[in-house]
């Protein structure tokens, strides 16, 4: 139920807002000219795009196991045009090893496809589809898309960015950084070169991260999956042949809500969206260590009930630093190009890879 933003993953997502579930398709018109935001932004996407970087290394003191351990990033493609002159751009993203002894697995490279209320129907997005990237007002919006690559299906609108050079000792670099990416500690653990310095150009960007319009991603009832192999089995309905009105109380069994949730006609409110009957609860579901709060949902398609996540417009995003013991931040931090290849050519996991010593 969690989404990765790389909108930075990122992964993706106002009057002018391109309302991602149930808008028009048509995409937000850009602003007259860049705001300082999307200059910064820009300063990463027109020259090679933005990163961040994953892994899973063993407990301290074991030996790494290829298959098992890794660290890659993922990035996006860049932009060859601006937003502010040439309109919505679209770009993907991709996943890359940082070490050739440690493949990355085939959960995060292997393509998906998730559902989303879109329009009035329950439609798919693979993640092989890329994202369209405008400007509106003086943020940053991206739409991830549907397959027809034109619906918008969940949005976000990035903010209140800050680029941060990186020089001297990597083992040396700003706290909020090395709360993405501990380098202090990697080096302490001899995964980094001591004498590791940052390339020329090497910066990272602090960006804060914000829905900009409601955002259904249907699951599978009642396991609350939202991810598939493409051309898998779509998410499957709590009940069939009936109504949305009896349809309570429900328990569910995807432990995404409180031990002992009883969902109840009276625990939530029903609308109408997109021509469809919903039912959203009341109160967020048990908070996560990051992404925007989300509320449980059902949906009547047809004569069937579907359960579904809302993300609700102007939500704020928080994220759990990957590393980090601490609590969660307002912020999410993004790489350059040169940044990346300083990590990758400064670690030192081949030594720790049994029989590559």
């Amino acid at each position: 139920m969690q989404k990765t933003i790389l909108c930075a993953s990122l992964s993706a997502v106002a009057a002018s807002f391109l309302a991602a579930c149930g808008g028009d398709g048509s995409a937000p018109v850009a602003s007259a000219g860049p705001s300082a935001d999307q200059q910064a932004f820009e300063a990463f996407e027109l020259h090679g795009g933005s990163s961040t970087v994953q892994w899973s290394f063993p407990a301290t003191g074991t030996a790494f196991a290829s298959g098992t351990n890794y660290i890659g990033s993922q990035s996006t493609s860049g932009l060859s045009q601006s937003p502010a002159t040439a309109g919505p751009q679209f770009e993907s993203d991709s996943f890359t090893s940082l070490d050739a002894t440690l493949p990355l697995p085939d959960e995060l490279t292997a393509p998906t496809v998730s559902y989303y209320l879109a329009n009035g129907a329950i439609v798919a997005s693979t993640t092989t589809t890329q994202d369209r990237i405008s400007y509106v007002g003086t943020a940053i919006q991206r739409d991830v898309l549907a397959d027809d690559r034109s619906t918008a299906v969940d949005s976000v609108q990035l903010a209140n960015l800050t680029e941060v050079a990186l020089s001297g000792a990597m083992s040396g670099a700003p706290a909020e950084f090395m709360a993405s990416v501990p380098l202090g500690a990697w080096s302490t653990d001899n995964y980094l070169v001591a004498s590791a310095n940052w390339q020329a150009g090497a910066a990272y960007m602090k960006v804060q991260v914000t829905q900009a319009s409601d955002s259904y991603e249907v699951a599978d009832c009642p396991s609350g999956k939202v991810a598939w192999q493409p051309g898998a089995q779509a998410p499957q309905p709590c009940n069939g042949n009936a109504a949305l009105s009896g349809f309570f109380p429900y328990t569910p069994t995807d432990g995404a809500g409180p031990q002992g949730e009883v969902d109840t006609a009276a625990g939530g409110t029903f609308s109408t969206v997109q021509g469809l009957q919903v039912w959203v609860a009341s109160t967020p579901l048990t908070a996560k260590a990051g992404g925007a709060a989300q509320y449980r949902a059902f949906i009547q398609s047809g004569n069937s009930v579907y359960m579904a996540y809302l993300t609700r417009a102007a939500s704020a995003y928080s994220f759990t630093p990957q590393g980090s013991l601490g609590s969660p931040v307002n912020y999410m931090v993004f790489m350059n190009k040169a940044a990346v290849s300083s990590i990758q050519q400064g670690l030192n996991l081949s030594a720790m890879v049994p029989g590559l010593q």
